[in-house]
């Protein structure tokens, strides 16, 4: 067998590993299987090579359920982060600020900080800057993109934004 062939066939070889091991968890139907199917040594982080106990990566992924952490704070392998994001659009839990059924009752609950997404990273987002911007998006001096979605934030306001506009 030539070098060349020789060399093609263990890159094969990895590479099929690599997918098999990034999505072995791809596949459920819902977050109670899931949870069933993470592995009890829970898994190793890509980039940090921390492991995450099976325990810690449920609490972790409820986190990002409740909208209280971004996607991102879930790791990619066996692509758990892939899958979560899946079962997010079939299965979501609804957070206190999805809840509110108007804006003074959504800037009641909005905690004093908030972390989102930023272009590149995670932003902490204070409740007073939150509410200032809210109030813009609803004079239109500002769009729906300039708030976070964590906790479900731009899809209240936007819900909150369309019962005003039926009431006048």
């Amino acid at each position: 067998m030539s070098y060349e062939k020789q060399e093609s066939e263990q890159l094969d070889n990895i590479e099929r590993k690599r997918e098999s091991e990034e999505g072995e968890l791809l596949g459920m139907e819902n977050f109670d299987e899931l949870f069933n199917k993470i592995p009890e040594e829970g898994i190793e982080g890509i980039t940090n090579k921390r492991s995450y106990s099976k325990e810690n990566l449920i609490e972790m992924i409820n986190a990002v359920r409740r909208g209280e952490k971004d996607i991102r704070y879930i790791t990619g392998k066996k692509g758990l982060r892939t899958i979560v994001k899946e079962l997010l659009e079939k299965d979501p839990i609804k957070s206190e600020l999805s809840k509110s059924e108007s804006f003074d009752e959504l800037f009641d609950k909005i905690p004093g900080e908030l972390q989102g997404d930023g272009n590149e990273e995670l932003v902490t987002y204070e409740k007073d800057e939150l509410i200032r911007d809210i109030e813009a998006i609803r004079s239109g001096e500002k769009d729906l993109d300039s708030i976070p979605n964590t906790e479900g934030l731009k899809d209240t306001v936007k819900k909150l934004l369309d019962l005003e506009k039926d009431l006048k």
